[in-house]
């Protein structure tokens, strides 16, 4: 199971360590970070996308390619500059994949438990020291993720669970968006999603989030809302008239239900407007 996103992330451990000027790595039951004098450069965590799914599913860098640079620099510990020194990447294309990866990982590994946390000094990543970050900067960039996902944390509960999408779905939709609801099939969660898609873990979540919170991708197995059950309210199917939904056979098309919480838990005024506009809308038509 992923680990929660905590809504108001802190770094005591790694503040510490920042203040000691520390080199090695630090592990906990949510994630591990690698400091080089008291600066991240390598985060990892179960449920964030890594550099490698990152820079391979987005088409960046060949799977044969990555391969080959692990097996060459691996063991050296500079697989990051073996990248760089073939042309697969250049050094911007590296430090800004590298600080996305980074701050993924701590959005999940933060905060650290102190009687969880483990610290091994002089561990080294494989990646090797690309671009370190203060570890503020990183608690600054995580807090700042977390306020954007806590106003659509009436749908958090779409984070760790399989989604599945509208079928078919609207127009005024992103690419991104798109493509996001073209792989939820009901068989992979946000966080699963985003690795298959080469994405940040945050994006996708928070993505995730908006969609569900315009009607667009449900759970599974989640039992319909208040309204969708009263009697006498017809649902219209996309491209259809009441009329035509009225004929033998077209009537008894099971529609799914959207997934909307109660607006009221929402902090977002303007996503809580928008869901009460919405459900009057679909009860009218």
């Amino acid at each position: 199971m992923w680990p929660l996103i905590p809504s108001h992330p802190t770094g005591e451990v790694l503040c510490d360590l920042a203040t000691r000027r520390a080199t090695g790595a630090v592990r906990s039951p949510t994630g591990c970070f690698y400091l080089y004098q008291g600066e991240v450069y390598c985060a990892e965590s179960p449920a964030s996308t890594g550099l490698e799914q990152l820079l391979t599913a987005s088409g960046r860098v060949s799977p044969a390619r990555w391969k080959e640079a692990v097996q060459a620099a691996g063991p050296s510990f500079q697989v990051g500059h073996h990248l760089l020194e073939c042309g697969w990447l250049t050094q911007g294309e590296l430090e800004l994949s590298q600080s996305c990866t980074v701050i993924d990982a701590a959005l999940f590994a933060l905060p650290f438990p102190p009687d969880a946390a483990e610290f091994t000094p002089g561990v080294t990543h494989w990646l090797g020291v690309i671009r370190p970050i203060p570890v503020a900067a990183i608690i600054r960039a995580v807090q700042h993720c977390a306020a954007k996902l806590s106003q659509f944390h009436a749908w958090a509960s779409a984070d760790r669970t399989p989604v599945i999408a509208a079928y078919p779905p609207p127009y005024m939709v992103t690419y991104r968006q798109r493509e996001l609801l073209a792989h939820a099939d009901g068989r992979h969660t946000p966080p699963e999603l985003a690795q298959m898609l080469g994405r940040s873990a945050f994006e996708t979540i928070l993505a995730t989030r908006r969609l569900a919170a315009r009607g667009l991708v449900q759970l599974p197995n989640e039992p319909p809302t208040a309204y969708s059950s009263l009697p006498g309210l017809p649902r219209r199917l996309p491209g259809s008239t009441l009329a035509e939904q009225s004929q033998p056979g077209v009537s008894d098309v099971t529609t799914w239900q959207p997934s909307i919480p109660a607006a009221q838990s929402c902090s977002n005024p303007d996503v809580a407007l928008l869901v009460r506009l919405r459900t009057a809308l679909e009860e009218h038509l």
